[in-house]
């Protein structure tokens, strides 16, 4: 018998929803950010030897839970989870994962990697909105969702990349808020 936690949150999918980002958008950069440090703990993620992956990434399996200002994000449904043997770097499998998600190599011939579960986050940093920096946001996305498995970043790769987006983003709002400061103080 699996059993699984239980998480209380909304799913990510709902959130990107028209209805769920007018309560979460103060919160974005932060669910984007957590989202993607599950997935990389995941990854890091070793059980004899053998590289974990996910093998069924999807907006859906993200849930985001909202207390105040304080978000947590947990990647749950890990019962399609694969163990990949020492010295691989894929593996076939019967599984198809979730459409518009599925990395090409598994649609093609089933082959799941930690690269094909980059490729599923690619397509859900597609549907969030542009943050924190909508061009280089933009690029990790079309990097995580190319169509060779070997030049997609891996997930820790991505991690340092939006953090490093997030703190350029804060850093701009605290510039812009200090400009606008001093205009309003100017007396005309």
């Amino acid at each position: 018998v699996f059993v699984m936690p239980w998480y209380e949150g909304v799913p990510l999918d709902e959130i990107l929803t028209a209805q769920g980002l007018e309560q979460y958008a103060p919160h974005m950069d932060e669910i984007v950010l957590q989202c993607a440090k599950q997935l990389w703990r995941l990854h890091e993620k070793r059980s004899n030897g053998k590289k974990m992956i996910h093998g069924d990434i999807a907006s859906s399996q993200f849930i985001v839970n909202l207390k105040g200002n304080q978000v947590t994000v947990q990647l749950v449904d890990l019962g399609n989870a694969i163990l990949i043997p020492e010295g691989q770097n894929s593996i076939q499998a019967c599984k198809r994962g979730t459409p518009n998600f599925a990395a090409p190599e598994i649609v093609k011939n089933g082959e799941f990697s930690q690269s094909s579960d980059c490729y599923a986050f690619g397509c859900i940093l597609e549907s969030f909105p542009q943050i924190p920096s909508s061009r280089a946001f933009a690029e990790l996305a079309d990097q995580l969702m190319h169509d060779n498995p070997l030049k997609r970043p891996s997930m820790k790769e991505v991690v340092e990349r939006l953090e490093h987006m997030i703190r350029l983003h804060a850093k701009s709002n605290e510039q812009e808020a200090e400009i606008c400061s001093k205009f309003n103080n100017l007396s005309i």
